[in-house]
């Protein structure tokens, strides 16, 4: 990312407060550590160079992440990579997915949640050694949701989403697109950002993806032509066309 200023700079600022502030417990946290410092670096994308370059950046952070995930969890810390004697299989995972990781459970608390248990966590933690356990209960406590199946998923395991989507663009007196979303390995609901391109621009719609799929209208004020989801970058996933 030596293309976006700042970017390594608010990375290693950030471990003032993950990897100083608060230290993960053993190696197998160390994701605690640089994940939150790269997730940190992403948003201060989005505050010096705004909303698309901050999307830009996550997508980078994905492909990376993508073609390694299956590598190993993130909890397997520093022995990512380790045989193959291959650093980038630990950043891609550790670093990459750990901050998309991150991302997609500030989606799932919602943003004042997620702040509120950052400093919550800071403050029980301050200067002292944490894990991968204590930072989903305090996740848990503040947003009042069960989040260890997405912990299971995401950080002890390999699995990510993923969604084959089929569209229906109609056009006529109430132009809209049909959207349906087929989705494997999803470990609970999740907000899911669609967008659909037509002839004066986007229209957007938020919805919440369980794991059994489902189908989403959207409303055009012309014509649709286009459907894309997971727009805003929110989740980590592998995506099919049908």
């Amino acid at each position: 990312f030596s293309d976006i200023p700042g970017f390594f700079l608010a990375h290693e600022l950030a471990h003032q407060w993950w990897g100083h502030g608060v230290a993960g417990r053993n190696y197998h946290e160390r994701w605690l550590s640089e994940g939150m410092a790269q997730y940190a670096a992403a948003l201060w994308t989005r505050h010096s160079l705004g909303e698309a370059a901050f999307r830009n950046a996550l997508g980078r952070l994905g492909r990376w992440a993508l073609a390694e995930s299956d590598k190993g969890p993130i909890n397997l810390g520093h022995r990512l990579g380790h045989i193959k004697g291959d650093p980038q299989i630990y950043r891609a995972i550790v670093y990459n997915k750990g901050a998309l990781v991150l991302h997609m459970l500030r989606g799932i608390v919602g943003e004042a949640a997620f702040r509120r248990a950052l400093g919550d966590f800071q403050t029980a933690h301050r200067f002292g050694k944490a894990g991968s356990d204590e930072f989903r209960q305090v996740l848990e406590t503040v947003s009042g949701k069960d989040l260890s199946r997405y912990f299971e998923a995401w950080i002890y395991g390999t699995a990510l989403p993923q969604l084959t989507v089929s569209e229906r663009l109609e056009a006529g007196s109430a132009p809209r697109a049909v959207v349906s979303v087929a989705v494997t390995d999803l470990p609970g609901p999740v907000p899911l950002l669609i967008g659909v391109t037509h002839d004066a621009g986007t229209e957007s719609r938020a919805v919440s993806l369980d794991p059994g799929g489902g189908t989403f209208t959207v409303k055009t004020p012309t014509p649709p032509r286009r459907v894309d989801v997971n727009l805003d970058r929110g989740l980590l996933l592998r995506l099919r066309r049908h």
